[in-house]
């Protein structure tokens, strides 16, 4: 029984990403100012076809949201959303380039912003989305002013990189030998 857990909880730490549509790692800085930077790296494990994706910034735990960076062949643009609704910000980046195919990746999207929660910042929620007019005027469910119209294809959260990961399901598998090791040893009884 222990086998099968430890087994189920290695493959679900270390496998599981590659279930989703779309994966968006994260690597989390905080520069000498107190500026924190999130550096995101887009995999395409589906296939699904996507033209850009939004990452969204609770208003409760960050202000001064901004792009610091950008890869080549897209392109960034800040989002300042309605006070009402759950994110006080949104950075969305949209791409000019070839679509990424299934297993393709591209790093370096970077947004800094200032933290105002108590604990370090972590996963933030996005969506992805397929244009099928951009850049027009037309309105209606699905469209935007100045984007245009798209579909949402995909919502997600994104998690740290693979290497926080990994580095957690050794520790767990080296406690669970360990302690594998420990118990299977044979005791010495004293002979009377």
């Amino acid at each position: 029984m222990r086998k099968l857990l430890l087994g189920w909880l290695f493959s679900a730490l270390t496998v599981s990403p590659a279930a989703l549509a779309v994966t968006i790692f994260y690597d989390l800085e905080q520069d000498t100012d107190g500026t924190w930077r999130y550096i995101y790296t887009v995999i395409n494990d589906s296939g699904t076809e996507f033209d850009g994706f939004t990452i969204y910034f609770d208003p409760d735990e960050t202000a001064g949201v901004d792009i610091a960076d950008t890869p080549q062949d897209w392109d960034g643009l800040v989002l300042l959303l309605d006070p009402e609704l759950p994110a006080a910000a949104a950075v969305d980046w949209l791409n000019f380039g070839a679509p990424l195919v299934l297993g393709d990746s591209v790093g370096g999207f970077v947004a800094s912003f200032t933290w105002l929660g108590d604990v370090l910042p972590s996963d933030r929620f996005f969506d992805m989305q397929q244009f099928f007019e951009l850049y027009t005027l037309s309105f209606g469910p699905g469209c935007d002013a100045f984007l245009g119209c798209f579909d949402i294809v995909y919502e997600g959260v994104t998690v740290p990189e693979p290497g926080t990961l990994a580095l957690l399901s050794a520790l767990l598998l080296a406690l669970a030998l360990q302690r594998r090791r420990s118990q299977s040893t044979p005791r010495r009884t004293a002979l009377s």
